[in-house]
């Protein structure tokens, strides 16, 4: 099945994509058939791996699309380029990934966009600026690509940092390597801050104590060693299971996280509660046990830092699902408004912060 998978999403062949030489090569797959593609792949991957008779394919092709649409359609818009070659690869990588262990299949099928917007350019989403700038508010406002802010300059507050600098303490600074002072300014991806300095990354087998020490591939896992995570049917503590999976307090097996409707116990663990079911949904009780349920609705007890709200809502500081804030609504985060923009106040659809409409 999983093969034939693959044959479907790589359907438009052309010439065979990816370097010369030894590495694999991928057939690419045009932007018409990338959504579809790699909702097939990935609610392929979610259904063998749940085991679950109940999983709702249909609905995860339909969750999926309508994440992937957007994209496409910035696409089909001219304001973000299309890489057919990584698209392939990307597919061809979701499609034979281990339950549990997919994430860098899904950081492949991101690089088959690339934004074109310049400077001044209008955008709804960074991924339809160029490397040079971002979109400076985001999906729900009438933004524009505006340069990044270089080395020194001021960021935060919806202020990107050029490509490579970190936004620290406010303003835009270079990551500094193993050896280094990291006092004032971050580490780089192969070392982190430790007595401050910059200490390289550690190997497996040694002892750590943040998730951010380890080598890449590597996790420090409950009993404070790097060491590769465990898989699907593994043995775990807590938090040990990587994306997708979660420990199973009983058996202390890595499980893969069950499906909106599947049966789950629990609720009252806050652990369990919200790591036993997929993303964006957790286990609540019902008539004769418990069910993993799609997210909170009007008026439920929420938890501004776990438990999420329905799309038209937000989770309000003292805990309760509200409906999001029209325009000209007082607001302190951008996600309190329908526009998703806020400058005190909810902004218009097509008005932002520093411009006239």
């Amino acid at each position: 099945m999983r093969a034939m998978i693959v044959a479907l999403a790589l359907v438009l062949l052309g010439p065979a994509c990816g370097s010369r030489g030894t590495e694999h090569e991928c057939a690419p797959v045009d932007a018409n058939a990338y959504c579809a593609a790699m909702g097939e792949a990935y609610c392929g991957l979610q259904s063998q791996c749940t085991g679950w008779p109940g999983f709702e394919t249909e609905r995860c092709r339909r969750s999926w699309a309508a994440q992937c649409e957007a994209r496409v359609a910035s696409v089909l818009k001219g304001a973000t380029a299309f890489d057919s070659a990584a698209a392939g690869c990307g597919v061809e990588a979701l499609s034979v990934a281990e339950c549990g262990v997919y994430s860098e299949a899904l950081g492949k099928g991101e690089l088959a966009f690339r934004g074109v917007g310049a400077g001044g350019a209008n955008c709804t989403a960074d991924w339809e600026c160029n490397a040079d700038t971002y979109c400076s508010f985001g999906v729900g406002c009438a933004g524009r690509c505006v340069a990044r802010a270089v080395d020194g300059a001021a960021c935060g507050n919806g202020v990107a940092c050029v490509q490579g600098l970190a936004c620290r303490a406010g303003r835009c600074t270079a990551f500094r390597g193993a050896g280094e002072d990291c006092t004032a300014q971050p580490c780089d991806g192969d070392s982190f801050c430790r007595g401050g300095k910059c200490v390289s990354r550690l190997a497996e087998d040694a002892a750590c104590t943040g998730p951010s020490q380890c080598r890449e591939g590597l996790a420090c896992l409950s009993d404070s060693v790097c060491r590769h995570p465990p898989k699907l049917g593994e043995a775990c503590e807590a938090l040990d299971c990587p994306a997708g999976l979660y420990c199973d307090l009983d058996t202390h097996t890595c499980r893969q996280r069950l499906p909106i409707g599947a049966s789950c116990t629990s609720p009252n663990d806050d652990y369990l509660r919200l790591m036993q079911c997929e993303w964006r949904s957790e286990c609540v009780p019902v008539a004769g046990g418990a069910k993993c349920a799609d997210y909170h609705q009007k008026d439920a007890v929420c938890e501004p830092l776990w438990s999420l709200c329905a799309p038209d809502l937000y989770c309000t500081s003292y805990g309760a699902c509200r409906p999001l804030l029209p325009a000209g609504a007082a607001c302190k985060s951008p996600s309190e408004c329908q526009s998703f923009a806020c400058d005190g106040i909810c902004l218009g659809q097509h008005v932002c912060p520093g411009t006239s409409g």
